[in-house]
């Protein structure tokens, strides 16, 4: 079983849905948690219930903003160094999905996702490559199949598993790519969706 304590684990979107899951699959774990979001009290919220794992309130660290701003990315990565000594696994999982057909997308809204889930990914990295280096640390992205209900609903139907993915399915994933066991996992496309991919037509 893996295990985090004194690693320092930064997850952003983790005021709510797979962030929040991973958050507290870290914090079971023993790991120091940085945690981003947009909404303060939400965000609050999940710090709370990590604190309920039994972690010390000084391995917790909250900080809300926009990815999308460069002076809030360059932020999260200098007062989580500044507070922790250093920076073991960047997971990146904060994005944005606009529900309807991607034609009736409007430009503002294409903008916006792609600042959000192509961009500020990336460009985050780029800050905490240099910390990640030091501590032979590593980057899990997390990205999502599809924002459509609809679709996530059917594979629910044509799924071998006959059920929709949670929370805790993606963090133990999560935890697998981000510890030890997989150190010579690299660049790799993992796919947590129940075998939908395989029996989706």
């Amino acid at each position: 079983m893996a295990n985090f304590a004194g690693r320092v684990v930064l997850i952003t979107g983790a005021s709510a849905g797979l962030g929040e899951g991973t958050a507290l699959h870290f914090a079971k774990k023993g790991a120091k948690l940085s945690l981003t979001g947009r909404d303060t009290t939400r965000l609050e919220g999940v710090a709370k219930r990590c604190l309920e794992c039994e972690i010390p309130d000084g391995d917790i660290l909250t900080l809300t903003g926009d990815l999308t701003d460069a002076a809030f990315r360059k932020t999260t990565i200098e007062k989580t160094v500044a507070k922790f000594g250093r920076l073991v696994v960047l997971v990146n999982n904060a994005g944005l999905v606009f529900p309807g057909e991607s034609m009736g997308m409007s430009e503002t809204q294409f903008d916006q996702t792609m600042d959000l889930n192509m961009k500020a990914p990336f460009l985050l990295s780029q800050v905490a490559v240099p910390h990640l280096e030091k501590t032979q640390g590593n980057i899990v992205n997390i990205t999502s199949l599809s924002g459509n209900r609809a679709f996530l609903e059917d594979q629910e139907t044509v799924n071998p598993l006959g059920r929709l993915r949670t929370p805790q399915d993606v963090a133990e994933a999560i935890g697998y790519l981000a510890f030890d066991a997989a150190s010579y996992v690299t660049g790799q496309i993992h796919l947590v969706d129940g075998g939908g991919g395989c029996a989706f037509k």
